[in-house]
């Protein structure tokens, strides 16, 4: 989570310190959980835009932080009670079931 939020800064340093070409240059971008970040990474016409904030763009919400947190932030919790949920659908039983440890 965050990798887009730090690789634009890697695409503004290729432009302005190495290659100063727009053209050529492949970064990845995944379209989801952008909203857990106060500054989030911005794209137009497929670019990059640079950022206007200081630092590296990857300063979390609380809210967010607390609901990833391994292993009791909420999200870690929920995919738990679904993987053991999914063992004792397909009869496994619950001590079959994925714990936390396992991941």
């Amino acid at each position: 989570m965050g990798l887009c939020e730090y690789v634009q800064h890697l695409s503004v340093i290729d432009y302005v310190c190495i290659s100063a070409k727009m053209e050529g240059r492949v970064l990845e971008y995944v379209d989801h959980l952008h909203e857990k970040f106060r500054d989030p990474a911005v794209l137009r016409d497929g670019r990059y835009i640079a950022p206007t904030a200081p630092g590296y763009s990857i300063t979390m919400h609380p809210e967010s932080i607390a609901a990833h947190a391994f292993p009791h932030g909420s999200v870690w919790l929920k995919e738990t009670a679904e993987r053991r949920a999914a063992a004792e659908a397909k009869g496994m039983g619950a001590s079959a079931a994925p714990k936390m440890r396992d991941w």
